[in-house]
């Protein structure tokens, strides 16, 4: 996803409001284990990840660790 995709989708919502996010970035991957990570092989790992839908096990995993905390809190059983 570009940037401008990310902003335009979060205008949408009242800058006040409490949403959970993440999002990763090719600098992340970038430490002193690594080499730098050309543009080309950002794009093409992006590419892929979109393809082989990796999004999809990832919002699962979220949406069931929020869905779980949201019960426990309004059954009154939360830590």
């Amino acid at each position: 996803m570009k940037v401008s995709q990310a902003i335009e989708m979060l205008q949408a919502y009242n800058q006040d409001e409490e949403i959970c996010i993440s999002w990763w970035c090719k600098d992340l991957f970038n430490d002193g284990d690594l080499s730098p990570i050309s543009d080309e092989a950002w794009d093409n790992a992006v590419g892929e990840f979109d393809n082989e839908e990796g999004y999809q096990h990832i919002n699962s995993t979220v949406w069931e660790l929020l869905h779980d905390s949201i019960l426990s809190i309004e059954s009154g059983t939360s830590a």
